[in-house]
Order: structure tokens, then C-alpha cells, then sequence
């Protein structure tokens, strides 16, 4: 049984123990979304279009001050492709398993990405972070570690540890089983 309040605009999953939200919750748990990332994906079907851009936070973010905040150097996020897009917004470089680049890459407005994270629009399925490694840590040890995240796979990586990086905690479905055959053990 499912149930909508149309004043209130909550709903309620009876089939589903203790499911309760809004349009706004739902449409984050269905679709694997941030509340920002949610908006941009319900405004996309009504056909609304926001009059400005999103605002940086109240520190403009840049390179460095997300590496001081992850406790990693500048210069190791540049070597991965992190670059300013706009003042106060930075975009992460998302590649495949063959280094092809993504066309859905990770836009950053804050240190912290459930503070200020979205995607780039586009028709490709977001994928995994560091997938363009895997080859290689494969080929070096024989256990992997699935963190959360961008940041999550940096410093492991600072400290060489393989890892791939889900995009947020309920995107474990962008991970396909063939892209960890080779691993003996999996760490989450």
C-alpha cells in the first residue's frame, strides 16, 4: 500500500517497513541523488529553469583549499585532473575503465560533497571513481577497497592503497560485478 498526502506532500511505503518521505526523499532514494542533484532532476521534468548559478560556499572553494581540507597536496589533485571551472567551483574528472573521460563529471561548490556536490548533465551513466586503475591494482595486489566517494579514493590512494570510489552511499549499483573479477578480496 502506498499512501500521499497532498497537502502535506509526504508519502508513505506500507509494503515497505518504516519507508516514509517527501517527493524531494523519494526521488534522492529511487534515482541515487544528493538533495541538489534531486532538485536539478525534478526541475529538469517540469521544465524549470533556475534563474541563477548555484552560489559558492561562504570560502570560495579552490584546488588547494579542498586539498587542506582533505589533508592531501594541490599538486596530487591537479595530477589527477581536478581544475577550477568558475570561482568557487571545482570539477573532479570522472574516466572509465579504458581512460576514456566521462561525460558526467563531478562539480564541487564545498569541501564537503553532501554540502555542495552535483553532476554535469549529460545521457551517460555515472560510474565509479578511479575505474581507470583498477588494471593496475589488479595487477599489484589481490584485495580492493569500495570507499564512498572521491575524496574516500585520494587518500587512499596518497598512502597506496587500492580503492575505487562509489559516488555517494547509495550508488552502489554504478559498481558491476566483471569490473572486481580478479580481486581475491573485497573490503567495503
Amino acid at each position: 500500500n502506498f499512501s500521499v498526502n497532498v497537502k502535506t506532500g509526504h508519502l508513505q511505503d506500507f509494503g515497505s517497513p518504516g519507508y516514509k518521505g517527501d517527493l524531494y526523499q523519494a526521488v534522492m532514494d529511487v534515482q541515487g541523488l544528493s538533495f541538489p542533484e534531486a532538485l536539478e532532476w525534478i526541475a529538469r521534468r517540469v521544465n524549470y529553469q533556475f534563474d541563477e548559478e548555484p552560489s559558492p560556499s561562504e570560502t570560495t572553494l579552490t584546488v588547494a583549499t579542498l586539498a587542506e581540507d582533505k589533508g592531501l597536496t594541490e599538486s596530487f589533485l591537479q595530477e589527477l585532473g581536478v581544475e577550477t571551472v568558475r570561482p568557487g567551483v571545482l570539477r573532479i574528472p570522472y574516466w572509465d575503465a579504458d581512460g576514456e573521460a566521462s561525460v558526467r563529471n563531478r562539480l564541487r561548490t564545498d569541501a564537503t560533497a553532501g554540502k555542495g556536490s552535483m553532476w554535469e548533465q549529460g545521457d551517460a551513466p555515472i560510474v565509479p571513481y578511479g575505474l581507470w586503475r583498477l588494471d593496475q591494482m589488479r595487477s599489484d595486489c589481490s584485495y580492493l577497497f569500495l570507499g564512498e566517494g572521491e575524496s574516500d579514493a585520494w587518500t587512499a590512494w596518497e598512502h597506496d592503497i587500492p580503492m575505487v570510489g562509489i559516488p555517494g552511499k547509495s550508488m552502489y549499483e554504478t559498481l558491476r560485478a566483471e569490473r572486481v573479477c580478479g580481486f581475491e578480496r573485497l573490503f567495503i
